[in-house]
C-alpha cells in the first residue's frame, strides 16, 4: 500500500488543501485549546465556542460559499483507526497537532 501526501497529485480525487485562512486559523486554535481534553476521545458536532467566533463566518464563506455550517471538534487520545465516516455533504478538517494529542475542528453543511 502506498500512502500519499495530501499535496500529491494522487490525492486530488479525495479533497484539497485550502489555503489563505491563516487569520481564521489563528483565531480558532486558541478557542480550540479551551475544549476539554477527554481521557479517550470526544466529539461535539456543534460547539458554541467555535460557532460564535468571527472566524466561523470566514470559514463558512471561504469553504462553503456562505451556506450555513456547523463548527465542532474531535479530540483526545487515540492510537488506532477502528472506524471510518461517510458524509453525503462537504466537510473540512482543520488539524492541529499538539504533542501526542490530535485536535481538529470539523465543519460541515
Amino acid at each position: 500500500m502506498t500512502i500519499y501526501s495530501v499535496h500529491d497529485p494522487e490525492f486530488i480525487p479525495y479533497g484539497r488543501v485550502i489555503t489563505g485562512l491563516e487569520d481564521a486559523v489563528s483565531e480558532i486554535l486558541p478557542a480550540l485549546a479551551q475544549v476539554p481534553l477527554p481521557e479517550g476521545t470526544g466529539y461535539v458536532p456543534t460547539e458554541p465556542l467555535l460557532q460564535d467566533l468571527p472566524a466561523a463566518d470566514v470559514m463558512r464563506d471561504h469553504c462553503f460559499g456562505g451556506m450555513p455550517v456547523e463548527l465542532g471538534w474531535c479530540c483526545g487520545h487515540n492510537r488506532s483507526l477502528n472506524c471510518l465516516e461517510y458524509h453525503r455533504d462537504s466537510e473540512f478538517n482543520l488539524n492541529h497537532l499538539h504533542s501526542d494529542v490530535h485536535r481538529h475542528v470539523t465543519g460541515r453543511l
